[in-house]
């Protein structure tokens, strides 16, 4: 009974003073202070200072200009032909100053150039104050976006340039007519050209250094010549290709578009 009562004496000494040096050691503990968030990069030239420039694509047949449905032309087979549409997408535009390496890539760049609805160019904007002696840009779409259905710039459904049966786009898309000396004898001509292997990227330098600046924009002329769709480096028989969706022949058109379809032209301030 005594042990007992010493025990109880004891504990009610110890306990409590147990409990007050280890509120006193939590108490004493630093409290983590938060890591304030990284600040955002200021960006060294602000839209406000930013350059811009208009990009056209001039669209003939071998010097003649493009005039859809009554116009006729010869191709390099020497089949006559008119023209009832022509739409491409241009992607992924950049401009590079070869002896720096500094570069200028547009965002959300997918632009539709479909020139019998007028709309045969875009603007570049926030390009920022440098030098820039090239540019690139590509016929379709890349493979990521080509697999996506969240849209960016102008891909939409509604462009004429979805696939109906797949996911993504056509990248060139000409519709015409072969024309014979027989009327009865005319039939159509179809050349819808996608799929990532026909994916082009085409890289031009520039004839002279463009130095970009606020309120100085700049005007890219592009040459844009149809023929050379069905000519180099594969010319195109109408009376034996008339409708291309995709394999070899598609492969060809894509070569083609890639090779001398686009010619800087012109090039003012």
């Amino acid at each position: 009974m005594k042990i007992n009562l010493k025990l109880s004496h004891y504990l009610a000494v110890a306990l409590p003073a147990t409990f007050l040096l280890l509120g006193s050691l939590s108490c004493g503990k630093d409290t983590p202070t938060p890591k304030p968030a990284p600040t955002p990069p200021v960006a060294q030239y602000p839209d406000s200072l930013a350059g811009t420039m208009q990009v056209n694509f001039l669209h003939h047949v071998d010097g003649q200009p493009l005039v859809f449905d009554s116009q006729h032309y010869l191709n390099a087979a020497d089949d006559t032909f008119s023209v009832e549409y022509l739409k491409y997408l241009i992607s992924n535009v950049k401009l590079t100053n070869t002896t720096t390496g500094k570069t200028y890539i547009e965002k959300n760049s997918y632009h539709l150039i479909n020139p019998k609805e007028n709309k045969a160019g875009f603007d570049l904007a926030g390009i920022p104050v440098k030098d820039f002696n090239q540019i690139e840009f590509s016929i379709g779409v890349d493979a990521y976006a080509n697999s996506r259905t969240d849209h960016s710039g102008d891909l939409y459904p509604d462009n004429g340039m979805a696939w109906d049966w797949n996911t993504g786009y056509k990248f060139m898309s000409f519709g015409g007519r072969k024309i014979s000396r027989v009327a009865a004898k005319d039939y159509g001509l179809t050349f819808h050209v996608g799929t990532n292997q026909n994916y082009k990227t085409l890289t031009f330098p520039l004839s002279q250094t463009l130095t970009f600046q606020k309120n100085k924009p700049y005007t890219l002329q592009i040459d844009a010549n149809l023929n050379e769709l069905f000519r180099s480096p594969n010319v195109i028989d109408f009376d034996l290709v008339y409708i291309v969706h995709m394999g070899p022949n598609a492969e060809k058109v894509a070569n083609n578009y890639a090779t001398n379809m686009f010619k800087i032209k012109d090039i003012s301030q």
